[in-house]
């Protein structure tokens, strides 16, 4: 059975309530979930916690203090920020909900009451790690799906390897500092390189597309060939 209380006592009083119904329908304490305002989350949010302290939240602190002290129930707060702070705060959370944001706030209802639904059916767990990280206010993209390359991409990158193996070979011939074919290479990759700031990155990148247009330029059709199919685009107005 779910059994569903809203105190009739001011929420500073909370625990009150929650201590008669529990006494008398002899509910365990980890059985009971809370569900309460809270403005440390924006419109949009909720957080399940299970158990510890009340957080400054007199409500909880009173339920706390009415079940002998102990904190062992779980907790659904409801986002209702950004928090005005100070002696705004009273009248804030007690005031109509703006124009402009009552769409966002039905559908905050209704997650939390999803949230609260799941709670009782899959438990504490699974409901956290499935709702806590919800954000109606700014929703996450899906990824889009990456498709894998078809033959011409995949002969083009063929290419691209090969002429890069080539390329940190003449650099070591001509002394040029082989750092720089890693950064090329790192670069084309789309990987991070550590260490290396955007000025030094540029310096290195373009330092490494005049050597291979000087030394290599048997291979100059083959680089246009790979600039035209995007694969080397940044550095198109160097080579």
């Amino acid at each position: 059975d779910v059994i569903f209380l809203k105190p009739d006592t001011y929420m500073n009083l909370s625990g009150e309530a929650v201590r008669a119904i529990a006494s008398y329908l002899k509910i365990e304490i980890p059985n009971i979930l809370v569900i309460h305002d809270d403005v440390s989350f924006i419109l949009g949010r909720v957080r399940l916690q299970q158990g510890g302290g009340a957080g400054g939240q007199h409500g909880i602190e009173s339920i706390i203090e009415c079940l002998g002290g102990k904190n062992n129930f779980d907790r659904l707060k409801v986002g209702v920020g950004p928090d005005p702070g100070g002696a705004r705060r009273a009248a804030y959370v007690l005031s109509r909900v703006a124009p402009e944001d009552v769409d966002l706030y039905q559908k905050s209802l209704k997650l939390a009451a999803d949230t609260a639904s799941s709670w009782i059916s899959a438990g504490g767990l699974e409901t956290a790690n499935r709702f806590n990280g919800i954000n109606l206010a700014n929703p996450v993209e899906p990824k889009p799906k990456v498709r894998p390359p078809n033959e011409k991409e995949t002969q083009a990158l063929s290419e691209l390897e090969s002429a890069l193996d080539e390329f940190q070979q003449q650099l070591s011939s001509r002394n040029v500092h082989c750092k720089a074919a890693e950064i090329l290479a790192a670069v084309l990759n789309k990987k991070p390189v550590k260490g290396i700031d955007a000025d030094e990155l540029k310096l290195f990148s373009t330092t490494c597309v005049r050597a291979l247009a000087e030394t290599h330029r048997v291979h100059e059709q083959r680089w246009k060939k790979l600039i035209e199919q995007k694969w080397l685009s940044p550095f198109q107005d160097e080579v």
